[in-house]
């Protein structure tokens, strides 16, 4: 199709309009993003994709409670850009940005435009401030909302192609998601059969309600990524390493090594407050959806309403607050365990999407539920803004980097995005961008300047007894495989003493020169079952046995191999 063919369709300025939305999307989430390195979530993202890249397999190879959709996006990427945290920024960035786009796109043609804005400003005060970079859930939540959209075109009876067509596209974007993580992409499934249950039984009568070959394609979409996944991980032998990861050990101690209680919101700033009430927002909005049906229950019944309104474009409306509701519940079952933003982040964005149809879409007979409504739009941009004030304040990020930002711009020497394994070497070291918690810079100095280029490295704790967690970060950063598959700590794993077995016979047959322990993360503790012993301390014998202390850099403290002990 021509430029002039596609301009006169009337296709070239929706384009241009998206095109320059996720521009400004991405430069605003750019100027918010923090400057500094993740060590934890951000670096199990960035060494488990150089593993990866290495020929590793996950879950065979390396311990991962994620899927394995991220890291192997990532590793191509680093085929093609090289292996740098900014590529991984980039990416991020992207997926978020793409997010707010879907979130003013999918909700607009049902919205005001000042109310499709409003909630796309506040989705991106949370997406610029809340969340660690690469973290697998904006990609889960990226295609989760693309799959509701199309849910909710076939739900309604206005699919942009063949019914049966776009219920396996569906199903193939929400099997996708569980690629990224697989309780996110169980949790899609759910919501979806959940969204068509509750539309069929409010709708009986429709004539428009979906064909069941349009149901068991949306099945089958969905059952034919998780399919060839785990036949792909039967015949690598990598199924019981997923067994494992994702079911056994969670199901036994995720809860009771992770769990947070709900936050109060007494003896808060008001400023905190309002952020805080990010986590209830969900919830919220949920109560608001049901109340209003209680209320007035033709909302949901479109085949009932009078015969003068717009009972097409109602129903769209009205399966859209039924589907981003229903998908926002479920996502918060996640965020329930490990109750903060960061995990509650999933369901709010769903959330803020299905109030945003949901404030023009109540009777107007009802004008004080309509009222109650628009101040919960009101609350939902007012604990966005919090946020994104307490947050954006702290001096690490971009907005805040003057003086890099001119250097950078102006092509000034020494002014790099991040300082490259080759600048440790160098006399003169660089001015990047991105930065690392402090004490690291100098330990991976003195590690690129006398451990060798293929030598592994072990990077654990002071103590191994007690885990919170660990800087997976370091294995990316000192561009070093790491030395066992249990490189990525977990409570209630590797102070466990069947790990720590392993982990010994990893030193034993590896016999690493030289290991990083750190003291961080000896005063965390959580209300829960982390912060207590194990008992354990197999690993730390064998360390204290094979290892002496070489150089301290403030917690990190640097160990070498004993003379006569590489025999």
């Amino acid at each position: 199709m021509s430029v002039t063919t596609v301009a006169r369709t009337g296709l070239l300025q929706p384009a241009v309009r998206s095109a320059v939305l996720f521009i400004a999307a991405f430069s605003f989430l750019f100027l918010l993003m923090d400057r500094l390195v993740g060590v934890y979530d951000e670096g199990i993202i960035l060494t488990a994709s150089m593993l990866v890249n290495a020929g590793k397999l996950i879950h065979r190879d390396f311990y991962a409670n994620y899927g394995p959709g991220e890291f192997y996006l990532l590793s191509w990427l680093f085929q093609l850009f090289g292996q740098k945290v900014m590529v991984g920024r980039i990416l991020d960035l992207s997926v978020r940005a793409g997010i707010l786009l879907l979130v003013y796109r999918a909700g607009r043609p049902y919205a005001r435009r000042g109310v499709a804005m409003l909630a796309t400003a506040a989705c991106a005060c949370w997406l610029a401030t809340v969340g660690n970079a690469g973290y697998p859930v904006y990609p889960s939540m990226l295609l989760a909302i693309v799959s509701t959209w199309l849910v909710v075109r076939l739900l309604s009876g206005e699919p942009g192609i063949s019914a049966v067509k776009e219920a396996v596209l569906a199903g193939l974007l929400a099997g996708a998601v569980g690629l990224f993580r697989y309780d996110v992409g169980m949790f899609t499934f759910a919501a979806h059969g959940m969204t068509a249950v509750l539309v069929m039984l409010l709708n009986q009568n429709h004539a428009q309600s979906p064909p069941r070959p349009a149901l068991l394609g949306y099945v089958l979409g969905f059952a034919f990524p998780v399919s060839v996944l785990c036949l792909f991980y039967v015949a690598q032998g990598a199924f019981s390493g997923l067994v494992h990861d994702v079911i056994a050990f969670p199901a036994r101690y995720y809860a009771a090594t992770r769990s947070l209680p709900f936050p109060s919101l007494r003896g808060v700033r008001w400023l905190e407050k309002f952020s805080l009430m990010s986590i209830y927002l969900p919830l919220l909005i949920a109560f608001a959806v049901l109340v209003g049906g209680l209320l007035d229950p033709r909302m949901f019944m479109p085949q009932k309403l009078a015969a003068t309104e717009d009972a097409g474009r109602r129903d769209v409306k009205a399966v859209f607050v039924i589907a981003f509701t229903s998908l926002s519940l479920l996502f918060f079952c996640k965020g329930m365990v490990r109750v903060s933003l960061e995990h509650v982040q999933l369901s709010l964005i769903p959330a803020v999407m299905a109030l945003t149809v949901y404030v023009g879409f109540v009777g107007k007979s009802r004008q004080w539920l309509r009222m109650g409504i628009a101040a919960l739009l009101m609350l939902t941009v007012s604990a966005a803004l919090a946020t994104a004030m307490l947050r954006a304040a702290d001096h690490h990020r971009v907005l805040w980097a003057f003086d890099w930002l001119s250097g950078y711009a102006h092509g000034r020497p020494g002014f790099v995005l991040e300082k490259a394994p080759a600048d440790r070497l160098a006399a003169q070291a660089p001015r990047p961008l991105l930065l690392l918690h402090p004490d690291r810079d100098p330990a991976l100095d003195y590690l690129a300047r006398h451990a060798g280029p293929q030598d592994r490295i072990f990077v654990g704790l002071a103590h191994h007894d007690k885990i919170f967690i660990n800087d997976v970060s370091i294995y990316f950063l000192a561009q070093k495989l790491p030395l066992t598959k249990w490189h990525h700590f977990d409570p209630g794993l590797q102070n466990s003493l069947a790990v720590q077995r392993q982990i010994v016979a990893d030193f034993e047959r590896t016999r690493p020169l030289y290991i990083w322990l750190e003291s961080t993360w000896e005063s965390a503790n959580e209300p829960n079952q982390s912060r207590h012993s194990s008992g354990v301390h197999l690993l730390d014998r064998h360390i204290a046995a094979h290892y002496a202390l070489e150089k301290t850099f403030g917690k990190v403290a640097i160990l070498r191999r004993k003379p006569g002990q590489d025999a």
